[in-house]
C-alpha cells in the first residue's frame, strides 16, 4: 500500500498520506482514493513519506484539480521535504496549490 486515506469524522476532508514516492507506479491506488468520494472534498496530502514527484506524480495532482470542485487553492500539499518543494516550485504548483 502506497497511500493511506483517512477521512474526517465529517467527511468534509480527506487526507491522502503519500507513503512512498508520487511516481506513475502509484496512478491507480492514488485515482481510486478519491475517485468515489464528493468533488466539494478538501483535499490534504501529505508528502511526509515521500523522498521525490516525478513528472507522472504531477500529473496526478493536477488530476485532482480536474476532479475537484472546490476551489483550487482548497487542495493543501503539506509536509514536504526540501526536494518535493524544490518540484513544486520548479512546475508553479504554488499558483495551484496550497502548500504548507
Amino acid at each position: 500500500m502506497n497511500i493511506k486515506k483517512t477521512v474526517s469524522e465529517d467527511k468534509k476532508t480527506i487526507t491522502l498520506e503519500i507513503l512512498s514516492d508520487l511516481t506513475l507506479e502509484v496512478h491507480e491506488e492514488f485515482r481510486q482514493a478519491y475517485i468515489n468520494e464528493p468533488t466539494d472534498t478538501l483535499f490534504i496530502i501529505d508528502f511526509t513519506h515521500t523522498e521525490m514527484v516525478d513528472s507522472s506524480g504531477l500529473s496526478l495532482l493536477l488530476l485532482l484539480i480536474d476532479f475537484s470542485t472546490a476551489p483550487k487553492q482548497s487542495i493543501i500539499l503539506t509536509g514536504c521535504n526540501e526536494r518535493v518543494m524544490s518540484i513544486l516550485k520548479i512546475a508553479s504548483f504554488k499558483k495551484l496549490f496550497t502548500i504548507r
